[in-house]
């Protein structure tokens, strides 16, 4: 079989949930909320529809997830407003600036 044909090129190999989670630094159980609410990389069911199956992700999924999220350093984590370049004082200028 040659898996360029068939685009399973991208998929292989394919990791586990245990794998994924200890990548991404997250708990099974968020890959799990992931996959029931959204937001999460893109899964694959090894089952016929409507049946319970071992999940698993593709590596080039996870890369493109990750790199999804990825934020340029002039932006703070959490905040979709650049930071101004300015530093934040610190305890001494707020106390005796």
């Amino acid at each position: 079989m040659n898996f360029q044909v068939c685009g399973l090129v991208q998929l292989l190999p394919l990791l586990t949930e245990a794998q994924v989670a200890d990548l991404l630094g997250v708990s099974i159980r968020t890959l799990q909320a992931w996959r029931l609410h959204g937001g999460g990389p893109p899964f694959i069911r090894l089952a016929d529809e409507g049946k319970r199956g071992a999940i698993r992700y593709g590596q080039s999924d996870l890369v493109a997830f990750v790199s999804r999220r990825a934020a340029p350093s002039h932006v703070h984590a959490g905040s979709a407003e650049p930071s101004s370049g300015a530093p934040r004082p610190g305890r001494f200028e707020r106390q005796f600036g």
